[in-house]
């Protein structure tokens, strides 16, 4: 977990040094947070994928995702 948090707060500085988002300009209602977010676990849900071949694995993530 202490790797995926350092990892995930590169990501994150990344993509502020990148310019691709008007952090000045966005409104007070965290959209950005989540919008950040959600690109950094696309990204990691990637790298996290040897369940091509995997059909109890992909089941069992489905399973999971449904409740959350």
């Amino acid at each position: 977990m202490k790797e995926d948090k350092k990892h995930i707060q590169k990501l994150i500085d990344k993509a502020i040094e990148s310019g691709c988002m008007d952090i000045q300009g966005a409104e007070d209602n965290y959209l950005l947070a989540k919008y950040v977010i959600t690109a950094v676990y696309k990204g990691m849900s990637r790298q996290y994928s040897p369940l091509d071949h995997d059909k109890r694995g992909k089941k069992e993530v489905q399973n999971i995702y449904t409740h959350i």
